[in-house]
């Protein structure tokens, strides 16, 4: 899985909005409302994120942005924005050209929430807003 560029996109393109006023965007700020939106949670733990700038809430995309983390191996293309509770944008930070596969660091753009990871451990799981650090403790970086 990833998310690869179709076109050249040049840095400082904004490629994704996501809100929840559009329906774009869902937004949990606890597993009470998590567990009572009628998903599985047993599949929903596979996506959520938590963004820098609104920490105790998880955030899921529709659809969703299947973008994998750049490692110290890998340069990353793109940044998620939060730009204010429920309004989130992605940006490109360098230029990407077609065919690319699209990156992101998971390390600047994501963050802990606290019941929501607890919840994706209780699944076996790691939560994106820890992978990211994991993976990084795992490869070194490029010279």
């Amino acid at each position: 899985m990833g998310w690869w560029a179709k076109a050249d996109i040049p840095a400082g393109v904004r490629i994704r909005t996501s809100s929840v006023e559009d329906g774009s965007f869902f937004r949990f700020a606890s597993e009470e409302e998590l567990r009572n939106c009628g998903w599985e949670v047993d599949e929903a733990v596979h996506y959520g994120i938590s963004l820098n700038g609104d920490p105790d809430v998880t955030y899921f995309s529709n659809p969703g942005i299947p973008c994998n983390h750049a490692d110290p191996s890998r340069k990353p293309s793109v940044e998620y924005k939060l730009v204010r509770p429920g309004l989130m944008e992605v940006w490109t930070i360098s230029d990407i050209k077609a065919g690319d596969e699209i990156l992101t660091d998971y390390t600047k753009c994501f963050t802990e929430c606290e019941w929501y990871d607890k919840l994706v451990f209780e699944h076996g799981l790691i939560p994106v807003g820890k992978i990211g650090h994991l993976i990084n403790e795992q490869q070194s970086p490029v010279e």
